[in-house]
């Protein structure tokens, strides 16, 4: 099954399958690609693709390139996303890796962090 939004908008989501190392499928996201910000849309196209991995192991790359006050504002969006992601899928979830950290994602994640449970901190690695 795949997202309806991302089939009339290929640019409305990010977050893509990227391939499978060690037996963990990874998963690709760069926020500051999306152009779509509905947040059930966003949780929708998650469970989707992560329903397909069907409880195997996966890690998610979280890349902040180009992150800005714009996805800072979308807060309730980033809350619900991790609600659902601890609340779903955190049992098979193995690895979040951060690239190009910046302040942005300093001010997302000290928001973001209370909705954490203490196995996601514990799977977070910046590069």
């Amino acid at each position: 099954m795949s997202c309806k939004l991302c089939e009339a908008d290929p640019t409305s989501h990010s977050f893509k399958f990227k391939g499978t190392f060690n037996h963990v499928n990874y998963y690709y996201t760069c926020p500051a690609e999306a152009t779509n910000y509905d947040s059930q849309g966003i949780v929708t196209h998650f469970d989707l693709l992560l329903s397909e991995n069907k409880n195997k192991k996966w890690a998610c790359i979280i890349d902040c390139k180009g992150l800005s006050r714009k996805q800072l504002l979308e807060i309730t969006t980033g809350i619900e996303l991790t609600k659902f992601i601890v609340n779903k899928y955190s049992d098979s979830l193995e690895r979040i890796i951060i690239m190009n950290k910046n302040i942005y994602f300093n001010m997302l994640i000290n928001a973001l962090s209370p909705f954490f449970n203490e196995k996601i901190n514990s799977l977070i690695t910046c590069l």
